[in-house]
């Protein structure tokens, strides 16, 4: 199709006020409707963007999914207490491996009076030095054999056994003499070890022993104290580092029942007692 040419003109006429050709007319409404067209569409994107982000009002909240991202992180610095277990061939087979996912340490049975040695002493002990477990081991003391001897077969079962915690004298049977003798008796079950395993052993006994025959004497040493209790407030009067809070505790690896006790401390401090070897 041949479109005559538009000279300069006007919409509705030319310079002499003839009207425009009919094709020059037709165009001129189709250039109209483009311009019309264009300003209704930017007029309906201006208010599609007015209304969904307003530029005349504030922006909108950032509603942070994390509560505390405004606030300063709080820093927990209480301790909390580390658990452990003690065992003698009452519990059995222990499986070290399971023991060492819920505790941290544990003290294993070694010997009683003079001669007496547990007889899953050295099994329990080549196992849980398989573990990540802080671990030591004690002696029962019989209050009518003599304590230096006592010593002695304890120092006998316990050579070139590795320890990683210091040992233990389980003290929990009243004297028949008089309580000075006793104690006399205890400090050279104490003294040979500590010089002989080259750290000081802690005393473990219950709290209403202990306040009687012990703690006028041997407040100085570390102590673990037994009393089952659910309330801490019920030591509290005892200097203790061990609380030995139940004998009717449940662990992954022990049939039965088992003790547990407490560490009042972090596992630095923990194994800051010293480790021990002959």
């Amino acid at each position: 199709m041949i479109v005559a040419p538009i000279t300069s003109c006007s919409i509705n006429g030319s310079k002499d006020g003839t009207l425009m050709p009919q094709t020059a007319r037709r165009y001129g409404l189709y250039l109209l409707d483009a311009l019309l067209l264009l300003a209704i569409f930017h007029w309906l994107h201006s208010s599609a963007s007015h209304l969904l982000n307003p530029s005349n009002s504030k922006p909108a909240l950032q509603v942070s999914s994390d509560k505390t991202a405004n606030t300063p992180i709080e820093q927990k610095t209480a301790a909390t207490d580390l658990l452990g277990i003690d065992v003698s061939h009452y519990q059995g087979n222990v499986d070290w491996e399971e023991v060492s996912d819920d505790f941290h340490f544990a003290f294993i049975k070694a010997t009683e009076g003079t001669e007496y040695t547990d007889p899953d002493f050295i099994q329990n002990m080549n196992n849980v030095d398989d573990t990540d477990m802080a671990y030591g081991a004690y002696h029962f003391y019989s209050p009518d054999e003599d304590g230096l001897e006592q010593a002695r077969h304890f120092i006998n079962a316990t050579q070139n056994i590795k320890f990683t915690l210091p040992p233990v004298l389980d003290v929990e049977v009243a004297p028949d003499d008089d309580v000075s003798n006793f104690q006399q008796a205890i400090k050279s079950w104490l003294v040979y070890v500590e010089n002989t395993m080259g750290c000081r052993p802690i005393i473990y006994s219950d709290k209403n022993f202990w306040d009687e025959y012990l703690k006028e004497a041997f407040s100085h040493y570390t102590v673990w104290i037994s009393d089952y209790s659910d309330e801490a407030s019920d030591v509290a009067s005892i200097n203790w580092a061990f609380w030995q809070f139940t004998d009717q505790g449940k662990a992954e690896g022990v049939s039965g029942f088992v003790d547990q006790s407490r560490f009042k401390g972090s596992e630095q401090s923990l194994l800051a007692l010293g480790d021990c070897q002959i």
